[in-house]
């Protein structure tokens, strides 16, 4: 029973923050692709073959036939990786589950990367972790269920196994 109470808090958690500008804010008016500014460093939006000119190089992972997204920086990034996790609903503790699901060494401004992966409703399988500057940071990948997408969910603590 409490599983259930805890599930539905969270569902209601995570309904309050799409509706909440704090994590996002639109920067673009276009409702074809709408790009998400997250922070001073990294957007992203809906990925198709017209993205390809806006990049000077783009980078891709995954093939899993979902709703592909392309990912940017402002300025360069380093030790950029992909990272399983487990989320505990009760506790709301973040797990890293394993090795890095990819990661490259420096992502340029200008540059963007292509991750086609499963990114669930309700509880968040999967962070960004990339450095910027003399910063690292982090976020879960979470689904934006008000307007399609994805979203970034900053991570204050993470457990490392």
């Amino acid at each position: 029973m409490k599983k259930i109470i805890a599930l539905c808090l969270l569902t209601f958690m995570l309904f309050s923050l799409c509706g909440c500008n704090d994590i996002g804010e639109v920067i673009e008016d276009d409702q074809a692709s709408q790009a998400v500014k997250v922070d001073a460093a990294i957007y992203s939006k809906p990925y198709d073959e017209s993205v390809k000119e806006e990049f000077s190089q783009l980078y891709f992972y995954g093939e899993a036939g979902f709703e592909p997204t392309v990912i940017w920086f402002n300025s360069d990034v380093t030790n950029l990786e992909l990272i399983p996790v487990d989320e505990d609903v009760e506790t709301s503790v973040i797990t890293r589950k394993g090795d890095a699901l990819c990661r490259f060494d420096t992502i340029k401004a200008g540059e963007g990367l292509v991750i086609d992966i499963y990114v669930p409703e309700l509880i968040p399988d999967t962070v960004i972790r990339y450095t910027c500057g003399s910063k690292q940071y982090t976020y879960e990948i979470a689904s934006n269920l008000r307007d399609g997408g994805i979203l970034f969910i900053p991570v204050q603590n993470m457990i490392e196994e």
